[in-house]
């Protein structure tokens, strides 16, 4: 833990705080969504269309190959989005 300046008082506060406690300032937090879509023989399948989940901001964040239970390869998308930031 480190002691940084409020951009708003230049008081100092740890690097940990979400506010600073002297003037309030609430330092910029970023919070993700996470989904999972699959594809198995060219089928997606999940919380959504692959395409669709790109073009609305979604990044796919890993993926994930494996074989399923009846022999099926499957890729497993791990999509990521920012959905807000504070201060």
């Amino acid at each position: 833990m480190a002691l940084i300046r409020c951009p708003e008082c230049t008081s100092p506060v740890s690097s940990s705080a979400d506010a600073c406690p002297k003037c309030g300032y609430l330092f910029s937090k970023t919070e993700y969504q996470f989904i999972e879509v699959y594809s198995a023989e060219g089928i997606l399948f999940g919380q959504g269309n692959l395409n669709s989940a790109l073009e609305n901001g979604w990044q796919v964040a890993g993926t994930h190959e494996f074989v399923d239970d009846e022999g099926v390869e499957v890729t497993k998308y791990n999509l990521a989005r920012r959905v807000s930031t504070l201060g």
